[in-house]
């Protein structure tokens, strides 16, 4: 199926098991939910006790 434009307003987003979920108010006063496959990344580079306290965080 090819995308289709949406326009409206985010009404909620939240973290999702495999990305992140939105939902979305159209103009029409419809409510969607969208599912966008994203995933953060975090880097983090530290040495000696910092760095073990950072691994034990993550």
């Amino acid at each position: 199926m090819p995308p289709q434009n949406l326009r409206g307003w985010i009404f909620d987003s939240h973290a999702a098991r495999h990305g992140v979920r939105l939902w979305v108010l159209d103009e029409s006063g419809r409510c969607h939910e969208l599912l966008d496959p994203w995933r953060p990344v975090v880097r983090v580079a530290a040495r000696g006790e910092a760095g073990a306290r950072a691994e034990n965080l993550l």
